[in-house]
């Protein structure tokens, strides 16, 4: 803290302390005069007075003490960046240097023919030596990008919500400008947006907005924490669809829908602002499982036998049962069956 806040703070406990005499003295003669003394209330709220004082010029001094510290940082990155622009240089001066002395290198290669191995060894060497230089370059350039960056998000932080989805889908029929449903045949809601009715006017032109955006593509839904569906049990959803875009929000600013912010957990002023969507948690809505088709009847079991010309009807293994011609058979599957067409049980076989 500088001398100029140390004086202001100095100034300001005298002017207390002045002030809280006066309201001592002052306080001491009206308490004598109403028959009683607030001398001790008075410095008892003197103390507190001056307790708080202390509370908040400690406040003050820690604020003043971050704000150096930060400030003190930024100025360290910033001088990094400077040192590293400044080696950046340094190797890009050396290189040009080794470049030159390699060209010179080449054209006694031409004249000296005799030092041909030990011309040729140096200009390896030197090609080596500005590879792993060209390399250091590459990496100091990069730290330099890294410490901008972090310069620039301290100096203009930014702030990127994180988007949950819940159900990932896929939009078969579109019901009209605010509604549509899934392959699963469950239906969703946009959340926040009102578009026109059947019966209203710009229902057609909404119903094809909503269906360029969503139908036969892969949804992405983000369903109301609060509610989850509405009374029709359909999804409340703010929905994202090809790549990752906010669906209600390009219908409304598109002029397809309008604003109703119903009572959830979304906010569509949060909409402007650029999210990642997180998917980790989301499940995947899956077409409903097909009827299977059903069993076949079993065919009915047959264990009695009758002639339409007579009125008995028989086991198959009875003797009679074989006297009857198998153009006037008539079978039973139970006794309770034959009995009700008229028959009575034969007295040979007693089935």
């Amino acid at each position: 803290m500088g001398s100029d806040d140390a004086s202001r703070s100095f100034n300001l406990r005298i002017n207390i302390s002045i002030a809280v005499v006066i309201a001592l003295i002052v306080g001491a003669g009206m308490g004598y005069m109403a028959g009683n003394s607030p001398l001790t209330s008075l410095m008892e709220e003197r103390d507190s007075l001056e307790a708080e004082y202390d509370s908040l010029d400690l406040a003050f001094q820690s604020l003043g003490a971050e704000l150096d510290s930060a400030q003190e940082s930024l100025e360290g990155e910033r001088r990094n960046s400077a040192l590293l622009q400044g080696r950046v240089i340094e190797l890009g001066n050396q290189i040009e240097i080794q470049l030159a002395e390699l060209a010179s290198t080449q054209e006694s290669l031409v004249e000296e023919r005799g030092a041909n191995a030990l011309l040729q060894g140096r200009v390896i060497e030197l090609g080596n030596q500005i590879e792993i230089q060209l390399e250091a370059i590459q990496g100091y350039i990069s730290t330099i990008q890294t410490l901008e960056d972090e310069i620039d998000e301290l100096l203009n932080p930014s702030e990127t919500r994180t988007i949950i989805i819940n159900l990932i889908g896929t939009c078969i029929r579109v019901i009209d400008g605010d509604t549509f449903e899934l392959s699963s045949g469950k239906r969703v809601r946009l959340a926040d947006i009102d578009a026109p009715e059947s019966y209203e006017p710009g229902y057609s032109t909404s119903t094809n907005a909503l269906s360029a955006l969503v139908l036969g593509v892969t949804v992405y839904l983000d369903i109301d924490e609060i509610y989850g569906t509405d009374i029709y049990g359909r999804y409340v959803c703010v929905v994202y669809g090809a790549g990752y875009a906010n669906v209600n929000f390009a219908l409304l600013t598109d002029g397809y829908a309008a604003l109703d912010d119903y009572p959830n957990e979304f906010d569509p002023d949060d909409w402007e602002t650029t999210g990642n969507l997180d998917l980790s948690e989301a499940l995947l809505d899956t077409p409903p499982e097909p009827e299977p088709d059903p069993e076949p009847e079993p065919d009915p079991e047959y264990i009695y036998v009758g002639s339409i010309k007579s009125d008995k009807y028989h086991l198959p293994s009875c003797y009679w049962a074989g006297q009857i011609n198998s153009e006037n058979e008539i079978w039973f599957t139970s006794k309770s069956d034959a009995e009700s067409h008229g028959y009575v049980s034969c007295k040979v076989c007693k089935p």
